[in-house]
């Protein structure tokens, strides 16, 4: 497969992949206008191997199987919290906020991450 190939493949993908952004390849910005693009200049300048790398991360990623939730984090995906006025979440995404928190704060005192 040639580099040309290559880059046709790897910009199928949404250039919000950590395969693209980790590589300086692709920048994204979430949020409420979803905007991103693949610095094309500089996949062409990227060797066969990198890009074939790449590539073979992005594959992976979209092949993972899906997330089957427990009943608990079902019941918790349908729980809305109230944050702010006009702020809504779910009880799921709080409790991936703390145990986010309490592991970050863990590395900080114990200079360790799970």
């Amino acid at each position: 497969m040639d580099k040309l190939e290559l880059i046709e493949k790897i910009i199928d993908f949404h250039p919000a992949y950590e395969a693209g952004t980790k590589r300086g390849w692709s920048w994204y910005v979430g949020g409420m206008k979803d905007t991103g693009e693949w610095y094309f200049r500089k996949l062409l300048t990227a060797s066969i191997e990198e890009l074939q790398q790449c590539l073979d991360e992005l594959e992976a990623i979209k092949n993972q199987p899906d997330k089957v939730y427990t009943e608990e984090e079902l019941i918790d995906l349908h729980t809305t919290v109230i944050i702010s006025p006009g702020v809504w979440s779910n009880m799921y995404q709080i409790k991936l906020m703390r145990k986010i928190m309490e592991d970050q704060t863990n590395a900080m005192l114990w200079g360790r991450r799970k």
